[in-house]
């Protein structure tokens, strides 16, 4: 046999087998379409389902607080992550026993607002701009480069 017949005989044999192989391979029956999904999560679900805020949940559920974010309500959490936890001493969440329930309560919802407060709302670079926490206090917030701070006004 010479090389043209080999040659001939190799590309018909791939002639047939690619498309065989490619409509073969193309058939995707259980094909799922990325739909957005049209349900929102509620702040406690996201809280619950972040790692770095697991102290923060379990504040939440100690007090009982975790009900008012798993409602539909719109608000707002400044949430402590768990290395502010750690700050104060605090790493377990049998740490929170040792602490008054209704202090703990207080001090959680000094970090909640009854509206959605978007970072493009509040001002850059003031210390005038007063909103009301969840715990009945006026708080100035002022937004800088990369955080928000928060003052409480006694």
């Amino acid at each position: 046999m010479n090389r043209n017949g080999i040659y001939r005989r190799i590309l018909t044999l791939c002639a047939v087998v690619i498309p065989v192989l490619y409509f073969s391979s193309c058939a995707h029956d259980n094909l799922q379409v990325y739909e957005q999904n049209s349900e929102n999560r509620t702040i406690g679900n996201y809280i619950h389902n972040n790692f770095d805020l697991s102290l923060f949940y379990a504040a939440l559920e100690k007090t009982e607080l975790i009900d008012d974010l798993n409602s539909k309500d719109v608000i707002t959490v400044f949430a402590p992550n768990d290395k502010a936890f750690n700050a104060m001493g605090i790493y377990r969440e049998s740490d929170f026993d040792a602490l008054n329930r209704d202090s703990l309560k207080n001090m959680l919802l000094y970090c909640m607002f009854e509206s959605a407060l978007l970072k493009s709302e509040v001002p850059l670079k003031s210390i005038d701009t007063e909103y009301t926490n969840k715990a009945g206090k006026n708080v100035l917030l002022s937004v800088g480069l990369d955080i928000i701070l928060c003052i409480l006004m006694v």
